[in-house]
């Protein structure tokens, strides 16, 4: 019985006919994916550090002319991450931040932080706050520089802080600080230290933001075109009429052409051996300033630490011995109405306010005269006290921290302590300067 058999394939046929079989394993590398994988997945915004702005895995820069505000920005911008404070109403994803102040390492922990803290940070503890500075320069560009030891030192913080606190970014204060010895109009020197950023936010998945400088009345950043071109993002500040704005000139995956406003407040964070105020600045939205000044004239005029000594006798010996004005009185020059003391009166209250000298005693009345010489002055000047020898007062005028001046302030005396005090300072009038 003859049976039909298939016939033997051609080596083309067998190929062929094996293919599905002999697929060859899926290639991988270098991040490969096909559209088909795409088509599948959920759509995902990008992955923002601070919405609309600073995007992880990736690096920018902040970039504007020398006093536009572009450090205390930045420094603005990285507290907010790591409190998981907004960003001039810009939300932030918290996690830790470090901060690399190769331009101003003094500046950024004796003042800057001082007063970020003061102003926004009040009650906190800040102990448990991820946020790490590295106040030394680095050096991105040359070989023999300190680079590998950078990217050491943000491997290690970023191990101490695992499991506590993500890092979120990496903020460089200034790019000229660290690619000293570069060229920032060669394209070659210029990339060197990109790769360093790329490098950092690839192998720690942060965004790594490079603060940089505008030529002056420059329209573009300092340097080489590839600082915008082979970046994902730039944001420009500039300045005008006290109001700064951040312009965002390029978005890797959003829209160009954003913005955001914001002014500096002078804050004051201590007070040096002469009396003179140190002071810094912290970012605010445009508008908060005003409602500051206006809540700070509702708190009173601020006068410094060795006025206030003169004001807190003053208010001390009114208290005690303070006497209306009379004609006799105004006719000496005191202003009518106000109640008054004569000096020798304000100089004994000084002696028990005021420091002691170096042998412990009371300063002695040409050490009182001296000091009164040297810091009356100013509270004269802005109108705090009047002064008509022998006679000082208050003129009225609210100050900051000496609550007893505000309008509603229980200050009354009882009419028995306000006559003796008349009849005590009357007896003792006499024309002398009262020193």
């Amino acid at each position: 019985m003859l049976v039909d058999l298939p016939l033997p394939q051609t080596l083309e046929e067998f190929v062929e006919s094996s293919r599905p079989y002999l697929t060859p394993p899926r290639e991988k590398r270098l991040g490969r994916i096909s559209i088909g994988e795409v088509a599948k997945r959920d759509v995902r915004p990008p992955d923002f550090v601070i919405d609309g702005w600073m995007v992880a895995r990736e690096q920018s820069f902040l970039a504007g002319e020398s006093q536009s505000g572009k450090s205390f920005l930045a420094l603005h911008a990285g507290m907010c991450i790591a409190t998981g404070a907004d960003v001039l109403g810009r939300k932030t994803k918290a996690g830790l931040v470090i901060y690399q102040a190769g331009e101003s390492g003094f500046g950024v922990q004796g003042l800057r932080i001082p007063a970020w803290i003061q102003h926004f940070g009040e009650g906190r503890d800040f102990s448990d706050v991820p946020f790490e500075i590295i106040p030394s320069r680095v050096n991105l560009f040359r070989p023999d520089g300190n680079a590998e030891e950078f990217h050491q030192v943000i491997a290690a913080i970023q191990r101490e802080w695992a499991g506590r606190a993500e890092l979120r970014a990496v903020i460089i204060d200034t790019m000229s600080k660290c690619m000293a010895g570069a060229n920032e109009n060669d394209g070659r020197d210029v990339g060197r230290v990109l790769e360093h950023g790329e490098r950092i936010s690839r192998e720690t998945g942060a965004h790594v933001c490079f603060v940089h400088h505008l030529p002056k009345n420059g329209s573009g950043m300092r340097g080489h075109g590839s600082l915008k071109g082979d970046t994902d993002s730039v944001a420009m500040v500039s300045v005008k009429d006290g109001v700064r704005t951040v312009y965002f000139d390029k978005v890797k995956d959003g829209e160009a052409g954003g913005k955001l406003c914001f002014e500096l407040s002078q804050v004051k964070i201590g007070v040096r051996d002469d009396g003179v105020p140190i002071t810094s600045c912290v970012v605010i939205p445009v508008g908060e300033k005003e409602a500051a000044r206006k809540a700070d004239a509702a708190k009173g005029f601020m006068i410094r630490p060795k006025e206030e000594v003169i004001f807190r006798a003053l208010l001390n010996a009114l208290k005690a011995r303070g006497v209306y004005a009379t004609a006799e009185m105004e006719d000496a020059g005191v202003t009518p109405g106000v109640i008054a003391v004569q000096f020798t009166d304000w100089r004994e209250e000084f002696k028990k306010v005021a420091a002691p000298d170096s042998e412990g005693e009371a300063p002695s009345n040409d050490a009182i005269r001296k000091y009164w010489e040297r810091w009356s002055g100013g509270l004269q000047k802005f109108g705090v006290i009047g002064w008509s020898r022998p006679w000082v007062w208050h003129t009225g005028k609210v100050i900051r921290g000496f609550p007893e001046t505000l309008p509603d302030w229980d200050n009354e005396r009882t009419e028995a302590g306000r006559a003796q005090g008349q009849s005590a300072d009357t007896s003792s009038f006499d024309a002398t300067p009262g020193f």
